[in-house]
């Protein structure tokens, strides 16, 4: 059985995507940063406190990880957030892939 790693797991596209990943019999793991669970409620996961934007707090969780769905950002079209937006989904990003 293959290791799914979901980053964003709480957001819309992550807790579909988890929903997915459980009828193709994925183990699925979550990062957890804000500690709401609400949208993968009732569904075997595994859930690691973790953050994309912290590089540091990211090397035990993709120990072992198979596949890995990246769907974290911070969606705001608001400019006053363009620093926040860009540390989410471009520093990131540079995270997870790395």
């Amino acid at each position: 059985m293959s290791l799914a790693l979901i980053t964003g797991s709480s957001g819309h596209v992550g807790s579909n995507l988890i929903r997915e990943l459980t009828k193709q019999k994925y183990k699925i793991r979550c990062i957890d940063f804000d500690g709401d669970h609400r949208a993968y409620e009732g569904f075997d996961v595994e859930i690691i406190k973790g953050d994309i934007t912290n590089k540091d707090s990211l090397e035990p969780i993709f120990k072992d990880v198979d596949v890995v769905f990246h769907t974290a950002a911070l969606i705001n079209l608001d400019r006053r957030y363009k620093k926040q937006i860009r540390q989410v989904n471009v520093d990131g990003t540079r995270n997870v892939c790395e």
